[in-house]
């Protein structure tokens, strides 16, 4: 029982890590999603690289939810 309660800490320990290893690319996607929508003069459009920002953000979202 003690080695499974040591086996599932060590388990949960990664899963933090592999969390907050995620908040890095997270910050990135997001920041560059919110600056290509601010741009000043200039018109919103849905172009590939929008899309791809969207599910890349939408990819590292449920990446952390898992």
């Amino acid at each position: 029982v003690l080695d499974e309660i040591s086996s599932q800490e060590k388990n949960i320990d990664l899963l933090k890590k592999a969390i907050m290893d995620e908040e890095g690319p997270m910050m990135v996607a997001q920041t560059r999603l919110d600056t290509r929508t601010k741009r000043p003069n200039v018109e919103l459009v849905r172009d590939p690289a929008q899309y791809r920002l969207l599910s890349e953000v939408k990819e590292i979202t449920d990446n952390v939810s898992r």
